[in-house]
């Protein structure tokens, strides 16, 4: 069955529709039949594809009700579908459609203390974690989610010390993760003809064996 991974994060600047970008890339290189939604309104996605000339697929799907059409949408063609998601809270409805069309959830992340809290909400805003769990309701409860570090720096503690707190307040986090590296940022546009690291990500979801 067609995997459904949704890419999200309500913070903006957590580096979704890159991580979405690289990702495809990887699961298509490791021969896996590979199909793209771009949930964001800005349709940064599908501006990237066309301009770097991909062979993925994609379609633009930025709607609420997303978890209603999808599913017949991609029918059994694919292996997986990566939805990226826009990080806006007043785009929070998309991202609920997103998340109940979901089998699972990716949150790629930088690996800073802000980020880690703003995950969680406060009181004026709704947090990822929040979206998630009012999902899972949707879904009966089965909606596994897995964290990934975006930006690290190699040798430094933020990587080490952020992923022991996640996994303290029982999140699954990849021990894979994204360098900080300006030719990811740079790539944007462009045909993708590195995967700086997303083949190790791909490789470790697929593997499903995640602390």
């Amino acid at each position: 069955m067609t995997n459904i991974l949704t890419v999200v994060n309500f913070k903006g600047g957590a580096a979704k529709t890159t991580t979405t970008a690289y990702l495809a890339h990887a699961y298509a290189a490791a021969g896996k039949k590979v199909l793209i939604v771009d949930a964001d309104p800005q349709q940064s996605l599908q501006r990237w594809a066309a301009r770097g000339d991909w062979t993925i697929p994609i379609i633009g799907k930025p709607v609420p009700k997303l978890h209603l059409t999808l599913r017949g949408v991609i029918g059994t063609r694919y292996d997986i579908v990566l939805v990226d998601t826009p990080g806006m809270d007043d785009k929070a409805g998309i991202v609920m459609g997103a998340l109940r069309a979901a089998d699972s959830v990716l949150v790629p992340m930088n690996a800073t203390l802000i980020d880690l809290e703003r995950l969680a909400g406060d009181d004026e805003r709704r947090g990822t974690w929040d979206a998630i769990e009012e999902a899972k309701d949707y879904k009966d409860g089965d909606l596994p989610h897995t964290i990934l570090l975006n930006r690290t720096v190699p040798n430094t503690i933020a990587p080490n010390a952020i992923r022991a707190a996640l996994r303290m307040q029982g999140h699954r986090v990849l021990e894979s993760t994204i360098p900080q590296r300006q030719a990811i940022g740079l790539g944007y546009g462009k045909p993708v003809t590195e995967l700086f690291g997303h083949d190790q990500v791909a490789a470790e979801l697929e593997a499903g064996d995640i602390k």
